[in-house]
């Protein structure tokens, strides 16, 4: 039988109102108290307000003086920044802010159980929005001199013509590992399989650089000479979509997250060498990040900027830092966003060795199938006038 009785609520120097405690039976027979914490066991919070400005962060953390052991669970949707836990202090959490054009609201729920009870407590974090970043003109026109552009979809779209040049042999110690974009259905014209085995042992047997060349049409590169595809993880999948007739010239991706660990997105190579492997890109010059997105399927929904640091060898996944965001994505308008580079130059990332920019899909906070369109995707030199 639920047991009703009254109480004053703890923390109220935090903000959070009185209210009536309702017992009632939880997992193995425990009590699951709403809203109630016993005597010294307190939530404090840096800064104290829980208002936050884009990029900053609030830290949340739980002081026990009870007496008594507790197992903290920290539930938090990420849907106003980036979520994160403090996995050596497991009653500690942190939001950093993302950046919006108005406050968000972010709600968080904090259980502690022991003693036979879980105590549950909600607390909002305020994300403020930044009026500045509101006032950003979608299509700048003209382009500003400082932008430089990564990808411009009416321009990058028509499939080309790509040579790529693999050296075999001399101080070569590896050959290539193979084109650095995917050349399924596209027209190949190239030297053989025995040629290509006839010059790797003729650089064996002489010793002398042999050149072997491949030739690879409609393969779509975007304003850097360089591709853009989409990838995916676990069984999540992006794909290129068909752009709705009122805004063609845009990139089109469509996502499909069966499981809550899937992800996808699509990147933007920034260079290719001759053998059409990517070669470090120097980000150093630029600032900032900007591009626009909107809905395609007219529901709403949220992306994710990332950078990739470039190594020789290594697979697309390696050398990705956690994603910025999340970016909102209206149903019915374009927007654009801004993104501070330094923002993304995380972990050992180094401005001068990047290898790629990438968009990234999630299933939180939206629909696990969709339509995202892009567009205008651009680097902003550093100095540039607001």
């Amino acid at each position: 039988m639920n047991i009703q009785r009254t109480f004053v609520c703890l923390l109220a120097a935090l903000g959070l109102s009185c209210c009536a405690a309702k017992k009632e039976e939880g997992p193995a027979g425990e009590t699951v108290k709403a809203d109630g914490f016993p005597a010294g066991l307190t939530l404090s919070f840096e800064p104290a307000d829980r208002m936050v400005k884009p990029g900053k962060k609030v830290r949340m953390w739980v002081e026990n003086k009870t007496g008594e052991s507790f197992a903290w669970e920290w539930i938090g949707q990420g849907t106003c920044g980036e979520f994160q836990f403090n996995k050596e202090k497991s009653f500690e959490a942190i939001l950093v802010g993302g950046e919006y054009a108005e406050d968000c609201r972010e709600e968080i729920t904090f259980k502690a159980t022991g003693g036979g009870q879980v105590h549950e407590k909600k607390i909002n974090v305020m994300v403020k929005g930044n009026p500045k970043f509101a006032s950003l003109a979608v299509r700048p026109d003209p382009i500003p001199d400082s932008w430089v552009l990564i990808n411009n979809y009416d321009r990058t779209m028509a499939g080309r013509e790509v040579k790529c040049v693999t050296e075999i042999g001399g101080k070569t110690k590896k050959p290539s590992v193979g084109l650095a974009f995917d050349t399924k259905g596209s027209k190949k014209a190239s030297r053989s399989a025995e040629e290509r085995k006839k010059a790797e042992e003729a650089a064996a047997k002489t010793g002398v650089v042999q050149k072997v060349e491949e030739v690879f049409e409609g393969i779509t590169l975007n304003m850097l000479d360089s591709p853009f595809l989409p990838w995916k993880f676990e069984f999540g999948i992006c794909d290129f979509a068909e752009v709705p007739e009122d805004d063609e010239g845009a990139l089109a991706i469509s996502y499909d997250l069966p499981h809550d660990d899937d992800y996808c997105g699509y990147f933007e190579h920034l260079k290719l060498g001759q053998d059409c492997e990517a070669e470090p890109f120097d980000s150093s010059i630029f600032e900032k990040l900007t591009f626009i997105v909107k809905s395609g399927d007219g529901e709403p929904h949220e992306v994710y900027a990332e950078m990739v640091a470039w190594e020789k060898f290594a697979e697309f996944h390696q050398g990705r830092t956690e994603p910025v965001g999340p970016f909102k994505v209206p149903a019915d308008k374009w927007v654009r966003y801004e993104v501070p580079l330094v923002d993304l130059y995380k972990d050992t990332l180094i401005p001068d060795s990047i290898k790629s920019v990438s968009f990234k899909v999630v299933r939180q906070n939206q629909a696990d199938t969709g339509v995202i369109l892009f567009d205008n995707i651009a680097f902003i030199k550093k100095g540039s006038a607001e």
